[in-house]
């Protein structure tokens, strides 16, 4: 499998509602992407441009999606989560956190790129059960 190079042109055109940064800031929120998803050779996640398998491209793209947004957000002191209530008059909003299970889960979760990563990543954090024994079981 190979490594994914980051295509700016790709990326913007998936998610053309995200306002990208200088190309400094990217390229570090990419090395950061790449530090969650795992972007080498050996990595869970496949990713094989000549048999059409993108999975962790798309990964990787979604991570620095929200990475992007997580970094506006708080730039901005704006807020993150599902708006439960709003008010017109002397401006009001109450925002209730994304939950999930876990404290990891709900970092994910304050974004739909986030979430979404969250829920494409599950089958590789999800292990299998591993049993050991020395001696065979009886019947």
């Amino acid at each position: 499998m190979a490594t994914v190079k980051f295509d700016y042109d790709l990326f913007r055109g998936q998610f053309p509602h995200i306002k990208l940064g200088t190309m400094a800031e990217l390229a570090g929120l990419w090395e950061i992407a790449q530090s969650f998803v795992g972007d080498h050779l050996t990595s869970q996640i496949p990713y094989d441009p000549e048999r059409g398998v993108y999975t962790r491209r798309t990964v990787l793209y979604l991570a620095l999606a929200h990475l992007i947004q997580m970094r506006q957000l708080g730039a901005q002191g704006g807020l993150a989560g599902r708006v439960t209530s709003a008010t017109e008059g002397s401006v009001s909003v109450s925002v209730e956190p994304f939950q999930a299970n876990s404290l990891t889960a709900q970092w994910w979760c304050q974004t739909n790129e986030g979430a979404l990563y969250w829920q494409l990543t599950a089958v590789y954090r999800l292990g299998g059960h591993w049993y050991f024994n020395y001696e065979a079981h009886p019947y």
